[in-house]
């Protein structure tokens, strides 16, 4: 379970856990007590509760729900399955949807304005595709842009707000048994994208022998990140190579930038698009320009008030 999921009110309540009303809080551990002071108080963007079943996550999502009604906050659930939604209704009074019907409000309606807290019920069984326009709307608020006046102009800034900051914290930081760490050497990574961009086009990669995707991506590898189409004739990413790139392809970017390796999902998705650093390239040309002009300018006003 994860909440707050999506926006959340920073300090929604500052009054600790044991003052604020209960439900039943005789029932109620001090952890689960010290986890509702975090989810109300801390202000993140983002933050998960997790543990077992029956450990008391609905039970802590009723208090923070009390606490909401007690300060104006607005929330809500999501959940898979219309099952699961009657289950949070049942467990915690969190009027629930489920996750295709907030998919279709994004798309079409208000996405989640006016919602300050999204429950997300069971994340880990929500996928990629589906989490990612919830994260996107949720992201709204998470930024922040200003105009800053400068010798040549004004400079326009984008950072973090503080939930930004908390957000990008909790998404980067405390992660299960650690941030996943890349399998493949920068050489073999490097080779993989190769086959990934052959396959794109609907070609084989046409080595006659590599000893990288033998000993590597056919040997290492059960089943195989990549096959031989015929003796000599070339290579190509098997069905269990293209998984792999999907699945890995965060971390390998992160840990050899160095490689050119295309998005699985397209250039859209790249996080940083190639024709930004273009565009960035050439402000800094306009801005160096700019920078010269000004100083020949100055020189030579200084210049002629002198000979005056």
């Amino acid at each position: 379970m994860v909440a707050p999921f999506s926006r959340c009110c920073p300090g929604a309540s500052t009054t600790p856990a044991t003052e604020r009303p209960k439900g039943d809080d005789s029932a109620r551990s001090q952890e689960q007590i010290r986890v509702v002071d975090r989810l109300l108080t801390a202000g993140h963007g983002v933050d998960a509760v997790v543990g077992v079943a029956a450990a008391g996550k609905s039970t802590l999502m009723d208090a923070c729900r009390i606490a909401w009604d007690a300060t104006g906050t607005t929330y809500a659930g999501a959940c898979l399955s219309a099952i699961g939604a009657q289950g949070l209704q049942d467990a915690s009074a969190i009027p629930p949807r489920t996750v295709a019907s907030w998919l279709q409000r994004i798309e079409t309606g208000p996405g989640l304005i006016g919602i300050d807290v999204l429950v997300l019920d069971e994340p880990a069984m929500t996928d990629d595709r589906s989490a990612a326009p919830l994260l996107t709307e949720a992201a709204r608020g998470l930024l922040e842009r200003d105009v800053r006046p400068t010798t040549f102009g004004c400079m326009h800034r984008v950072r973090l707000t503080r939930v930004g900051r908390a957000a990008a914290r909790a998404g980067t930081a405390n992660t299960p048994g650690g941030p996943r760490k890349a399998a493949l050497g920068e050489r073999s990574w490097q080779v993989l994208a190769l086959l990934w961009k052959a396959d794109a086009r609907g070609e084989i990669l046409p080595w006659g022998h590599s000893p990288t995707i033998e000993n590597v991506l056919i040997k290492k590898h059960v089943p195989p990140l990549a096959e031989s189409v015929s003796p000599g004739s070339g290579y190509r990413i098997t069905d269990r190579g293209k998984n792999f790139y999907r699945e890995q392809y965060a971390a390998h970017a992160a840990a050899h930038p160095d490689v050119t390796a295309p998005h699985p999902d397209g250039a859209r998705a790249e996080p940083w698009p190639a024709e930004a650093s273009a565009r960035l390239a050439r402000l800094a040309r306009a801005r160096r320009a700019l920078a010269v002009a000004w100083k020949e300018a100055r020189d030579q006003h200084q210049a002629a008030q002198a000979e005056a």
